[in-house]
């Protein structure tokens, strides 16, 4: 263990990576699948972006939800476009990005991305076909329904 970790420090150039996210929730959309040209390595790489919704405690019993950006590269997208769906609950290990860039009106834009390094199900094949036979919808501010059980 200590070998592994003592790897694993000077991989990351003598610093220890702290950022670390672990997150339950259901997918808010299917995963949109893209690809980039990988100059370096000269492959075609996938990239799969979804929104997670996060249970979260809201007052007398109502359901609210936080949602994430959810950003997965190459094995993780390829796993991400083949199981995932939207109302699947998943449990996502993640590493936080964050980033900024100028819209066209002039209006400097922050953004927050979760860079998927695991997604694994928390559900049974038969748990979410049941489920889906049988869904309740909350709605959001977003005007998007989210499923929950």
């Amino acid at each position: 263990m200590i070998y592994n970790n003592l790897k694993i420090f000077i991989l990351n150039g003598g610093q220890v990576n702290m950022n670390k996210c672990i997150f339950l929730g259901r997918l808010a959309n299917d995963p949109e699948i893209s690809s980039y040209n990988n100059s370096i390595a000269g492959t075609t790489e996938s990239i799969a972006k979804y929104r997670l919704a996060i249970n979260k405690r809201a007052a007398k019993g109502e359901k609210e939800a936080d949602y994430i950006s959810v950003v997965a590269f190459k094995a993780n997208a390829a796993f991400a476009e083949k199981y995932l769906k939207k109302g699947m609950q998943i449990m996502l290990v993640s590493h936080v990005v964050t980033g900024n860039y100028v819209n066209k009106d002039g209006v400097k834009i922050y953004t927050t991305d979760f860079i998927a390094e695991s997604q694994e199900f928390t559900e049974t094949k038969k748990t979410v076909e049941s489920r889906q036979n049988s869904q309740v919808f909350v709605k959001t501010d977003d005007n998007e329904e989210v499923p929950f059980d």
